[in-house]
């Protein structure tokens, strides 16, 4: 009984890190999809032709969300964040070092067909 009561006094009635992590996303996802719904119920409607201005607003809202998910999930999500910290502390190889020898593997490969 003790356990529950100290955790609901933990708690403090505020949401819990997941929940607004994903209201976060939900939101920015439901933002940044909107302007395709609206064009699609304009275009089906046919009230009227649409700017080509409005389709670089379309893909600036569409690169604006997945430049967000990041910075909302390190912002929010405790464990994401550590990840992140170890990810970019260790001395990764870079890709493309990895790319001559996985070529060489390929044309050995075919040499051999």
């Amino acid at each position: 009984m003790i356990s529950v009561r100290s955790a609901r006094q933990r708690r403090g009635g505020c949401p819990s890190h997941g929940v607004v992590t994903v209201a976060a996303i939900s939101w920015l996802y439901i933002l940044s999809v909107l302007p395709f719904t609206a064009r699609g119920f304009v275009q089906v409607l046919h009230y009227t032709s649409i700017p080509s201005s409005f389709y670089l607003f379309q893909m600036e809202l569409l690169f604006l969300n997945l430049f967000c998910n990041p910075l909302i999930y390190t912002y929010t999500c405790a464990t994401f964040r550590h990840f992140l910290c170890l990810l970019l502390s260790r001395n990764l190889p870079s890709p493309t070092a990895a790319l001559p020898r996985a070529l060489s593997g390929l044309l050995a490969g075919a040499a051999q067909v």
